[in-house]
């Protein structure tokens, strides 16, 4: 049978096909590869796919979908949508604003401002013209207790899910939660939190770190042992491949430097004397997929990576718990849509905001509509364009009823195929890391950045030639195109932005003035100590600066004084 169906497969490929596409005149007669159990090899299911929930959970993570959610739900049990701008006080009226709005947000999810991410206070130099820009800004545990005053009683923060996108001052961030759950009652082991915390990727992606490397792992070690031993249903890190596919990567260079990273963060575990079962369970994934709106790759991709993320925790740091082995979370921006949304025809991201939507259907137990269409048109996503994500979602969920299979692609010859061939792209650019040392070497020696460089350097030129089409862009582009437009109702006050930075400036000289200054120099003083000891967790400190009063900048500050600066840029 094998040797009758190869001998039809080479006709078809390199007679019937050709001689088709040559009478319709297609410019390429070049036949598709046409997918088999000749492709199977030696498949085997159990071992590589095997069921929804099952090791090595390439199939999806767990035996169920995600319950689906619809708009209008005000159960906050769960971090929301990313938002934050201005000063805390403007993100706390628009989370109420939300609210009565009927919108769901979940718990905070919240971006941070440059100057906060950079560890500068809001009067810094440094940090004008940038206070509140592109995220809320954050000084103080004040500023957090305005941020989450929305969330209490029912919603109290023992209650909820909160997210920040905050990498270098991550440990801070947490401190000041820890604090505000101090002055709440609330016990520590009762919060539950995301901090990003993904130093790595700072350095070889967005560049918004502050200390060298070795002293920022420390930072990220010592949150990892917290979180473990202090708040064990908090999340200590959030390791992102989204952001280094945004820097320019390829999708497989940016899953498999994110593997990397994610393997130096637990050996930082092992390092204290913890348990691989006991800490991973509490690490989250972000953004392992395509990121193309590659259609198949894109279902393929996330696949792949479940199955590699599985087995390196399971073979090679020797994980006996399946949910260790989870790509926790992984499923999340994935970027389908994100890297091809347009300002150029915006309403055509509506089609690949969709696209985007049934990739995620069709490769994982969850399906989003991505981002709001409007997000290329500037801060903020309109009302219009945050119903029709909505919808979106309900259509495909009620109407196309995608959500009704998990896995559908699973065993097929084509799909099957592509992802053992994504899964060995991706291994070898995780080797190529694993012979520099490690994640650490391959940001030290610069051959993150310099492989990114060259990535981004041949898909703009790819762009640029017409090699990649993207409609509306370098293509489709002629006088007969129309550019449609809808109405957008911004959902926040742009007019805030205008004064956030000196009603913030005010509000941290304020607090400098009030709180008691004695206290602040005590507590910095002891976290000075904390961090020239590396062998002492630097979290206790920091909780007692918070209680002081004391700034991200003040702390960072010293911070400073004691790791060094990363040089610029780090290379």
């Amino acid at each position: 049978m094998h040797e009758e169906l190869a001998d039809r497969v080479h006709n078809w490929e390199n007679k019937l096909y050709p001689t088709a596409a040559a009478k319709l005149h297609m410019g390429d007669t070049t036949a598709p590869h046409a997918y088999t159990p000749l492709d199977s090899g030696k498949h085997d299911f159990l071992r590589d796919v095997a069921l929804p929930g099952e090791y090595p959970f390439t199939s999806w993570n767990y035996p169920t979908r995600m319950p689906f959610e619809e708009a209008g739900d005000h159960s906050l049990n769960r971090a929301g949508r990313y938002s934050g701008y201005g000063t805390a006080e403007d993100s706390r009226d628009y989370f109420d604003k939300m609210r009565a709005m009927g919108l769901r947000l979940g718990g905070p999810n919240i971006a941070s401002d440059l100057p906060s991410q950079l560890g500068w206070d809001s009067d810094d130099p440094r940090a004008e013209g940038e206070v509140g820009r592109v995220g809320v800004t954050v000084d103080s545990l004040r500023d957090f207790e305005t941020l989450y005053a929305p969330f209490t009683g029912p919603d109290d923060i023992d209650k909820i899910s909160t997210n920040w996108t905050i990498n270098a001052p991550a440990a801070v961030y947490m401190a000041f939660y820890c604090a505000l759950g101090d002055l709440r009652g609330i016990k520590r082991s009762a919060l539950r939190c995301t901090p990003q915390n993904d130093i790595l990727k700072e350095y070889i992606a967005r560049g918004l770190y502050i200390f060298p490397v070795e002293p920022s792992m420390r930072l990220v070690r010592d949150t990892i042992e917290w979180v473990t031993k202090e708040m064990p249903r908090s999340n200590a890190i959030s390791i992102c491949a989204e952001h280094i596919r945004y820097a320019g990567s390829t999708a497989t260079q940016s899953i498999a430097f994110a593997f990397a990273n994610g393997e130096a963060y637990v050996n930082l575990g092992l390092s204290r004397g913890l348990a691989v079962d006991e800490f991973v369970p509490r690490f989250t994934y972000r953004g392992f997929g395509d990121s193309t709106l590659d259609f198949y790759r894109g279902i393929a991709t996330p696949r792949a990576a479940r199955r590699i993320w599985a087995r390196i925790m399971r073979e090679k740091f020797g994980a006996k718990n399946d949910k260790t082995c989870l790509l926790r979370g992984g499923e999340h921006a994935w970027g389908n849509a994100y890297m091809k949304m347009t300002a150029q025809r915006p309403v055509n991201n509506i089609i690949r905001e969709t696209l985007e939507a049934l990739i995620f259907g069709l490769a994982s137990g969850q399906h989003t509509g991505s981002i709001p269409f409007d997000e290329p048109l500037g801060l903020g996503h309109s009302i219009e364009a945050q119903q029709i994500r909505r919808d979106l979602e309900r259509i495909l969920h009620f109407e196309a009823r995608i959500t009704d299979q998990i896995d559908p692609f699973a065993g097929s010859y084509f799909m099957e195929s592509l992802t053992d061939e994504i899964e060995e792209e991706i291994l070898t650019e995780l080797r190529r890391v694993e012979e520099l040392g490690g994640a650490n070497e391959a940001v030290k020696s610069g051959y993150y950045k310099r492989a990114i460089g060259d990535a981004a350097w041949k898909a703009q030129r790819d762009i640029e030639t017409g090699d990649e089409v993207w409609v509306g862009v370098n293509k489709f582009t002629g006088p007969d195109e129309i550019d449609v437009h809808i109405e957008r109702s911004s959902e926040y006050d742009a007019g805030q932005l205008k004064t956030a930075e000196e009603r913030q400036v005010k509000a941290v000289r304020q607090l400098r003035a009030e709180r008691a200054g004695s206290d602040v120099e005590r507590t910095l003083k002891n976290l000075r100590e904390a961090a020239r000891d590396t062998e002492t967790n630097i979290m206790p400190a920091l909780i007692e600066c918070a209680h002081a009063y004391a700034t991200v900048g003040e702390i960072c500050g010293v911070l400073r004084e004691e790791f060094g600066t990363a040089e610029l840029p780090y290379e």
